[in-house]
């Protein structure tokens, strides 16, 4: 009996640690440096950059064209948020005949975070109670307002 709660004890500790142990995830459209030197600025078109590096993981919205390679490494532990860990992003301008004018590279150094803040903005029917929210109509509607008593 003591030998079966040993190891039904054991399983569970290596059963937890399991669970803890962290996960690393590639996200998003990880492009070659190879293949980055295949782009020739001046020269390759858009249809040159898909077939080299693939579809874009974004482009711009408005303005020049403008496409986004982005990818993270994230690591996460346990049951805790993903931590960002690498982050790469190759950013192609094409002109508007379609030819690539430029190649930048941004990583996590560049990142701005957007620090959110958990902030409720109050309302009078917040401050109200349930009573008096329920005992609150009474008498503000009459019975004949918004029928049209059959004309």
């Amino acid at each position: 009996m003591h030998s079966k709660i040993l190891f039904l004890f054991a399983l569970f500790v290596i059963l937890s640690l399991a669970a803890c142990a962290t996960n690393v995830d590639d996200r998003g459209v990880m492009v070659d440096p190879d293949k980055i030197k295949q782009i020739e600025i001046g020269k390759s078109s858009i249809t040159d950059v898909s077939s080299v590096l693939g579809s874009p993981g974004a482009t711009s919205t408005f303005g020049d064209l403008t496409w986004y390679y982005i990818s993270q490494k994230t690591e996460t532990w346990a049951f805790r948020k993903p931590k960002i860990k690498q982050q790469n992003i190759v950013i192609v301008h094409f002109d508007k005949g379609g030819i690539v004018q430029a190649i930048d590279y941004k990583d996590l150094n560049d990142a701005d975070f957007v620090k959110t803040v958990d902030q409720t903005t109050p309302s009078s029917e917040s401050q109200l109670t349930i009573m008096q929210q329920m005992l609150g109509n009474i008498g503000r509607f009459s019975g004949r307002e918004g029928v049209n008593n059959g004309k």
